[in-house]
């Protein structure tokens, strides 16, 4: 079996699944390391922590949330 499946772009496969909870998570962290960073450099202590992290939450669920409402757009489309 090939790693190329017959499903369509967009299809419902358990690696689209993945990818959004794995590019939500990633999103997180890397604006909290960026939040970190900037406590670090620059001696915002809690601020820059939390703003990154509740920026990293915002941006994670917006990507998750679009990525699965266009695939109920998509969906309708084909019917």
């Amino acid at each position: 079996m090939s790693l190329s499946s017959s499903q369509p772009p967009g299809g419902n496969s358990i690696w689209r699944h993945v990818y959004a909870g794995t590019s939500l998570a990633m999103t997180i962290l890397l604006f909290t390391f960026a939040g970190i960073w900037l406590d670090r450099h620059w001696s915002y202590k809690p601020l820059g922590t939390i703003s990154g992290a509740f920026l990293g939450i915002g941006a994670g669920l917006y990507n998750f949330i679009k990525e699965f409402t266009n695939e109920s757009d998509n969906s309708s489309k084909r019917s």
